[in-house]
C-alpha cells in the first residue's frame, strides 16, 4: 500500500453497487489532509467548497504529479504523418488511423484534414489528430 502524507494528490475510487453486483465505478481527485493507519482524511481538488471526508487507502492512488514539462506543447501532425483522429458525438466515439494527406486552413472554416484509410480518403478536423508515427 502507497505511503500517503498530507498534500499528496490521489485518485478515490467509489462503486454504485446493486443486489446483482457492481453497477458502475466512481473516480475523484482528491488531495489528502491526514493520514491514519488504515484510512486518510481527503478533500474533492474539483470544488473550492468540497467538505473532507474519510476514506480507506485501499480505494485510493497516489498520483505522481512530477511531470518532465509541464509546458510542453502537442505535436502538429505534417503531411505524410500517420496519425489517429478521435471525434465524439452525442452517440458515440469514433477513432480513425490513417496517412495525412491533405490540410484544408481556410479562415472561413475550421481547419481540416484528409487522412488516406485503406484505399478511400476521409476528411476529419484537424484538431482531432494526434501523431502515431512521423
Amino acid at each position: 500500500m502507497d505511503d500517503f502524507k498530507e498534500d499528496d494528490i490521489i485518485l478515490v475510487m467509489g462503486a454504485s453497487v446493486f443486489i446483482d453486483g457492481v453497477k458502475q465505478t466512481h473516480r475523484m481527485l482528491a488531495k489528502t489532509l491526514a493520514a491514519g493507519k488504515e484510512d486518510l482524511f481527503a478533500v474533492s481538488i474539483a470544488s473550492t467548497y468540497a467538505r473532507p471526508f474519510i476514506v480507506s487507502k485501499q480505494r485510493c492512488v497516489k498520483i505522481n504529479d512530477h511531470v518532465e514539462n509541464p509546458v510542453a506543447n502537442t505535436i502538429l501532425p505534417k503531411i505524410g504523418d500517420l496519425v489517429l483522429s478521435l471525434t465524439v458525438s452525442l452517440s458515440k466515439t469514433e477513432k480513425k488511423i490513417g496517412i495525412l494527406k491533405e490540410i484544408n486552413d481556410l479562415p472561413w472554416q475550421s481547419k481540416m484534414a484528409s487522412l488516406m484509410i485503406a484505399d478511400k480518403y476521409e476528411t476529419v478536423p484537424y484538431d482531432s489528430l494526434i501523431v502515431i508515427e512521423k
